[in-house]
């Protein structure tokens, strides 16, 4: 969303923080398919418990606190049962388009960042993110999973006031 926000009003955009980005185009890893696989064959059979389960495993790191993954656990719980309860939202077209061509246009400063233990999909996107946007290298943040911030927020926040000191005042 961070990206398409930019990409139709780069002016109101100052700097970019984009932590485990993966394209939508981008052909799914074998680890990626098999959370999307168990997930949704929990979900065809009706076991919602089993299906949160599944995606905490996938997206939080085995070095996760029993905190984190509780929150992980309702944030996931919400995001499967919001679409049966309001149904799902017409999609809009995409401003990003196909490809990085739209990524392209972006001058803002950005910072692209994967957890360490994230799957191989979010390197591969991070890492053809950061070169798009002329960002330099992505940074790992050290024992995290997919939700980065969630499970390491002093390096995280430590991370984005770095970066936003070093943004240019306008």
């Amino acid at each position: 969303m961070a990206l398409q926000i930019a990409v139709t009003a780069p002016e109101r955009v100052k700097g970019l923080v984009l932590v485990g980005y993966r394209p939508h185009d981008q052909p799914a890893s074998p680890r990626l398919q098999a959370a999307w696989d168990a997930e949704r064959s929990a979900l065809g059979a009706g076991d919602l418990d089993t299906a949160v389960t599944a995606g905490v495993q996938a997206w939080t790191s085995a070095d996760a606190t029993g905190e984190v993954r509780e929150h992980a656990a309702r944030m996931l719980r919400r995001q499967l049962t919001a679409p049966l309860a309001h149904g799902e939202p017409s999609p809009a077209p995409d401003p990003l388009g196909e490809g990085a061509e739209a990524l392209r246009t972006l001058t803002a400063p950005a910072l692209v960042g994967v957890g360490a233990h994230d799957m191989p999909d979010f390197f591969e996107g991070g890492e053809a993110l950061a070169r798009a946007l002329n960002a330099g290298e992505t940074v790992v943040i050290p024992a995290a999973g997919h939700l980065a911030p969630l499970e390491q927020p002093t390096s995280f926040c430590a991370l984005l006031l770095d970066f936003v000191r070093r943004l240019p005042q306008r």
